[in-house]
């Protein structure tokens, strides 16, 4: 294969600061445990497996980099997803998974990747634009419960409105003063963007105003219950389930915050419930 260009990547991640740390999240390797990072692939996440052959990439798009490798050592045989909990090897690994989808258009790397700061004076080449509009972002994000994308999101709203580099305390301060001016709520706090923090404080009542304002964009959430377009929670002992139940007169919004354990199913029984309560009013 021929060459036609060769290129040192070396990798600047310092847009989060290296300290973010979610209320709520574990050391797992869940994926809604995955860290957060500016400059991740995959969700921050390997998927590997272990075979006779050895490690290999459990993805067949996704190439098996050094990085892979190494944080898959011990993987035992089968298959396993594996957070990266290190912020710099997460930058790494995307610029490792870049020298590996370069070189399909005759492209090396002259050595390893590394880590490094954009000087101030340096000059733009390119700016990559994401190919999927933010509605499908958001789409698979609530369909999936992707805590990773949503405090990824909760991050840069702080950024763009206060400045770089991303901070939680931006993020909080932007979200928390946002919604103060727009409802006129003093008792509520927001801690972070996926609901995983028992910090995240907010009622059933002021969900129900929420979701008023919510109402032109309903058709994110996904239908599991025709007429039923709703997104769950829950953390241990506490199960919510809010959104719209359709209805003659339009979409009604509900909001079940309930602050004990429930039988499985328990919340979406209940809403069936109440839209065939709406369906006998009607």
């Amino acid at each position: 294969m021929s060459v036609a260009w060769a290129l040192t990547i070396s990798i600047d991640d310092q847009f989060f600061t290296s300290n973010i740390a979610i209320d709520g999240q574990t050391n797992s390797d869940n994926p809604y445990d995955a860290p957060l990072a500016a400059l991740a692939a995959n969700f921050n996440t390997l998927y590997l497996k272990r075979s006779s052959a050895g490690i290999e990439s459990a993805e067949p798009q996704t190439p098996l980099t050094a990085i892979a490798k190494r944080l898959g050592a011990t993987l035992q045989e089968g298959k396993a997803r594996i957070n990266i909990r290190d912020r710099r090897l997460s930058g790494l690994y995307f610029g490792e998974l870049l020298v590996e989808k370069l070189k399909h258009y005759q492209i090396r790397s002259n050595g390893p990747v590394s880590s490094g700061v954009v000087p101030p004076n340096a000059r733009l080449i390119y700016r990559h634009y994401n190919s999927h509009e933010l509605v499908t972002v958001l789409q698979a994000m609530l369909r999936y419960s992707t805590n990773f994308i949503a405090n990824q999101i909760f991050l840069m709203l702080g950024a763009e409105y206060h400045g770089g580099p991303a901070t939680l305390e931006k993020a909080q301060n932007y979200a928390n003063r946002r919604i103060e001016s727009q409802f006129n709520w003093t008792t509520f706090h927001i801690q972070e963007g996926a609901g995983l923090s028992r910090r995240n404080k907010i009622s059933a009542t002021q969900f129900i105003e929420l979701l008023y304002e919510f109402m032109p964009y309903r058709e994110l959430l996904a239908s599991k219950t025709d007429g039923i377009y709703a997104k769950t929670g829950t953390l241990r002992g506490v199960s919510c389930y809010a959104g719209f139940i359709n209805s003659s007169d339009g979409p009604a919004p509900f909001a079940l915050f309930i602050n004990s354990p429930v039988p499985f199913n328990f919340r979406q029984k209940a809403a069936r419930e109440l839209q065939q309560l709406i369906e006998k009013s009607e």
